[in-house]
C-alpha cells in the first residue's frame, strides 16, 4: 500500500515537473520575443534618429556660421591697442570696405572707405596691409576685382591724427610699381616706385609718412557740394565752379582757374551727369560708343582704369574735335583728357582741357601744366549719402 502511494506521488512529482518546465519555456518564448522586437526597435529607432541628429547638428552649424557675417573679416590691431582696421570682403569677388574703429565700448566708427562696385567688377581687393609700428598709420594696397590691373599698384594709407584716407600716388607723386612693401619704425614705409611717369626704371625707395602728407597742398582747398546729385568735390583756392547749368536738360558744371588773364594759362574741367536708367549697355559700351561719335583724329593714351575718389572709371588721353566739328579741314583738334565713371545709375562724363587765354587750346599734352592738379580734384570727388 505505501509502495503504491509513493509510486502515485512520484508521478504526481513528474507531471508537475513536466507542467513547470513547459511554462518557463512559454514565458521564456515570450520574454525573448518581446525583448527582442523591443531590442530591434531600438536599433532601428537608432537607425533612424542618429542621422536626423546628425542633420539637425550640421544646419545649425551652416545656420551658425551663416549669421556670423564678421567670419570672414580681417582685423588689424594697431601696436598700441587703440584702434582696428578692418577689411571687410563684399559680394562673390570680395572687393573691400575698410572701417577705421576704436576699441573702446561699441567700437565706434572713425573713418570708412567703400571700394566696392555695383556689378561686382569694377571696385577694389585689398590685398596687403599694415599699421607702422608708431600705430599713426594703416597702409593697404588693392587690385582690381575684375582682373583689370593697370602697370600700377593701387596704395592707400589711413592718417591718424587727420582721421583721413590718402591716395599715396596722389600725394606723393610716386607712382608704386608692386603690391608688396616693407614698413620700418616709426612711420616709414618702402616701396618699389617708378622713377618717371609711364612704366619707367624703377627703384626701391622709402617715405616716412608724416612727411608725406605734410606735402598734401589739398588741404586748404575750397568744396564744392551737390545736394541733389550727392556729391562733393575739392578745387584750389584759386579756382572757381561755374555751376549755372547744373539743373539744365543736360546737367554739367565748370571748374577752372579765375581771374585768368591774356597770355596765361587756362583750363577747363567740364563734369556731365546723365542718367543710365533703361540701358542695357555697360560703362565700357557707352564709353567707346561715345569716343566714336567725338571724331577722334588720334588716340595719345589708350583707355585706362583710373581711381576717382573711392570709384573706378576709365580715361581716354586723345586729340579730338574741339570746334566746327563738321568733318570738314576747318575743324579743329586739340588734346583733351576724357574720363568716365557711373554711380548709382548715373553716368558721369568729365572732359580736361589746358590752353593759353587769347591764344587757343595747348597742341601737346606735354604743355599741359595742370594735369597733376586735375587728378588731386578727380580723387577729392565723393558721393554724400
Amino acid at each position: 500500500m505505501e509502495n503504491q502511494n509513493l509510486q502515485k506521488g512520484n508521478f504526481y512529482l513528474i507531471i508537475a515537473i513536466i507542467i513547470g518546465v513547459f511554462a518557463i519555456g512559454v514565458v521564456g518564448s515570450v520574454s525573448w520575443k518581446y525583448f527582442g522586437e523591443v531590442s530591434e526597435l531600438g536599433k532601428n529607432e537608432s537607425k533612424i534618429i542618429k542621422p536626423s541628429v546628425e542633420k539637425e547638428t550640421e544646419e545649425f552649424k551652416t545656420a551658425s556660421k551663416s549669421a556670423d557675417k564678421t567670419i570672414d573679416w580681417k582685423t588689424y590691431q594697431s601696436s598700441d591697442g587703440v584702434l582696428r582696421a578692418q577689411i571687410i570682403p563684399i559680394g562673390k569677388t570680395q572687393e573691400s570696405k575698410i572701417q577705421i574703429r576704436t576699441n573702446k565700448g561699441t567700437l565706434p566708427l572713425l573713418k570708412e572707405a567703400d571700394y566696392s562696385s555695383e556689378d561686382g567688377d569694377h571696385g577694389l581687393r585689398v590685398i596687403h596691409a599694415k599699421w607702422t609700428p608708431d600705430s599713426q598709420f594703416f597702409i593697404y594696397s588693392a587690385v582690381s576685382s575684375g582682373g583689370h590691373q593697370p602697370w600700377f599698384s593701387r596704395v592707400y594709407f589711413y592718417s591718424r591724427s587727420n582721421n583721413k584716407i590718402y591716395c599715396f600716388k596722389d600725394i606723393s607723386g610716386f607712382t608704386v610699381a608692386s603690391d608688396e612693401f616693407t614698413v620700418i619704425a616709426p612711420d616709414v614705409v618702402k616701396f618699389t616706385v617708378y622713377t618717371s611717369t609711364g612704366m619707367g626704371p624703377k627703384i626701391t625707395k622709402s617715405f616716412k609718412l608724416s612727411d608725406v602728407i605734410k606735402s598734401d597742398k589739398t588741404a586748404n582747398w575750397k568744396t564744392y557740394r551737390n545736394t541733389k546729385y550727392g556729391f562733393e568735390i575739392k578745387y584750389p583756392k584759386d579756382w572757381k565752379v561755374d555751376d549755372a547749368h547744373v539743373n539744365s536738360v543736360l546737367p554739367h558744371l565748370f571748374i577752372e582757374k579765375e581771374e585768368v588773364e591774356k597770355g596765361e594759362h587756362i583750363v577747363n574741367i567740364d563734369i556731365k551727369m546723365e542718367e543710365m536708367k533703361g540701358s542695357n549697355q555697360s560703362l565700357e559700351e557707352i564709353i567707346d560708343k561715345n569716343l566714336k561719335q567725338m571724331m577722334t583724329k588720334m588716340i595719345i593714351c589708350p583707355k585706362r582704369k583710373i581711381q576717382i575718389g573711392k570709384n573706378e572709371g576709365y580715361e581716354v588721353i586723345g586729340v579730338f574735335c574741339t570746334q566746327y566739328c563738321t568733318g570738314s579741314p576747318k575743324d579743329i583738334y586739340n588734346p583733351i583728357a576724357l574720363v568716365y565713371f557711373s554711380y548709382k545709375n548715373k553716368f558721369y562724363e568729365i572732359t580736361y582741357i589746358e590752353g593759353i587765354e587769347g591764344i587757343g587750346w595747348k597742341e601737346d599734352i606735354k604743355d599741359w601744366k595742370y594735369y597733376n592738379i586735375f587728378r588731386k580734384i578727380l580723387f577729392s570727388l565723393e558721393f554724400i549719402e
